[in-house]
């Protein structure tokens, strides 16, 4: 159990470190924006970037491993 939330905390914390790192580089970029089109450019990157990454970690790891529910019944 205690190996299978760490594996949780790993899958929600890197996303969203990934979509705060991504989302820092782009407001590094030097695009000026008036601060309520920043906040919601932000908001929206942040966010699109936490799904792809999740999205791309769950697929890679049904592909490799065969994802909870194969493990299971093994």
């Amino acid at each position: 159990m205690t190996h299978d939330y760490l594996i949780s905390l790993i899958r929600t914390a890197v996303p969203a470190a990934v979509g705060a790192l991504l989302a820092w580089l782009a407001s590094q970029a030097g695009t000026v924006l008036d601060a309520d089109s920043s906040t919601a450019l932000t908001a929206g990157v942040v966010a699109l970037a936490m799904a792809g990454y999740y999205a791309l970690g769950r697929v890679s790891w049904i592909m490799a491993w065969g994802g909870p529910v194969s493990r299971v019944a093994r």
